[in-house]
């Protein structure tokens, strides 16, 4: 089939060194893109602000991209694109940011049906669908950590092991409060000797200081990683992990290996204070409000009992099967093939899928 004939969808999302943002809202959406593409034979294309001056990642898997100028008035730009292209379906991966473009889209593209992602402010109002997978809204049709779309596909559980020899720290892909340093700093208190994996993103630029913090000390190995395809292999091949409280957290939770959250941002401290009260993780805190000391007795805590890494592993594998990607793909390929039955009207997306 020609590709300009099939189903096509949009992705509006933007990454990089944007606070709350970061890298893991264009990597969810090219996880989406390449099962749709592969499952459903659909096209995707993505419209993204040029915020870094670099390549997209997308354009590495020969999605055609869209660029904006890195404005902060794009909507209108964005709506020309929409327009143009005419897609079966418009997904706005943006938490909050995205409410006005969506307003516009329910304006004037009324046939075109919409899909808002973790969105919890005026978004949710004019889409067609809400998936909050991460930040639960009551408004959204689908949420919680079913619907969360994880790039270590469908892992088993890691077994545990008696003794603690390897941590892995991740807090995006810019780590806007330097809270990797943070981590390796609380790391080097120990009288363990430990070898690290930080994984950090194409924005991260303090590779230095990480070694600077491990020469001399505990670390007897540290490894930082620019990106993974492979993040399920880091995982599971560290003991425990400390990370934010964003995707990799339901990585990290999936994969079975007992997790710490050092929260980035504030709305990432109710994500972790959750799945504490589940016994799936330990909650740490915002980084910035929480020291060095702190952190590392906790650490400290967790390698000395084993029975709490081994509960933590079995509780959040249970509660994050991985299956999210498949899930979501369902539903905007659903709801991508009903696009002549959406109205202004919110489409009961959950009476046409099967999930």
């Amino acid at each position: 089939m020609n590709r300009l004939t099939e189903p096509t969808v949009i992705f509006r999302c933007d990454g990089g060194n944007l606070p709350e943002t970061g890298t893991g809202h264009i990597r969810r959406c090219l996880n989406l893109a390449i099962y749709l593409r592969d499952t459903y034979k659909v096209n995707s294309r993505f419209i993204i602000r040029d915020l870094d001056g670099e390549p997209p990642l997308v354009l590495h898997h020969r999605f055609a991209v869209h660029l904006l100028p890195p404005v902060s008035d794009w909507e209108t730009p964005a709506m020309r694109i929409v327009k143009r292209v005419n897609p079966q379906l418009v997904v706005v991966d943006m938490l909050d940011n995205g409410g006005k473009f969506l307003k516009l889209l329910h304006d004037q593209a009324p046939a075109i049906p919409t899909i808002t992602m973790d969105d919890l402010g005026m978004g949710l109002d004019y889409a067609s669908c809400g998936i909050n997978s991460i930040l639960e809204d009551e408004r959204a049709e689908f949420n919680g950590e079913d619907f969360v779309i994880l790039a270590s596909g469908e892992e088993s559980a890691k077994v545990i092991k008696d003794e603690v020899k390897e941590v892995f720290l991740s807090f995006g892909g810019f780590d806007f409060g330097g809270l990797t340093a943070k981590a390796l700093r609380s790391l080097t208190l120990l009288d363990e000797k430990l070898e690290v994996t930080a994984l950090v993103g194409r924005s991260y630029n303090n590779e230095e200081k990480l070694l600077g913090i491990a020469s001399g000390s505990n670390i007897r190995r540290l490894d930082i990683v620019r990106e993974t395809s492979n993040i399920g292999y880091l995982l599971k091949k560290s003991d425990i992990s400390i990370v934010a409280g964003g995707l990799t957290l339901y990585e990290s939770m999936h994969c079975g290996l007992p997790t710490m959250v050092l929260c980035q941002y504030d709305h990432q401290v109710g994500t972790a204070a959750k799945f504490q009260s589940k016994g799936a993780a330990i909650n740490l805190g915002l980084g910035e409000k929480v020291d060095d000391e702190f952190v590392s007795s906790q650490v400290k805590a967790l390698i000395d009992d084993y029975d709490k890494r081994k509960n933590l592993s079995e509780t959040a594998a249970g509660l994050v099967d991985g299956k999210g990607l498949r899930r979501v793909a369902e539903i905007i390929n659903t709801l991508a093939n009903h696009r002549f039955q959406v109205s202004k009207a919110r489409v009961k997306v959950s009476e046409l899928t099967k999930v």
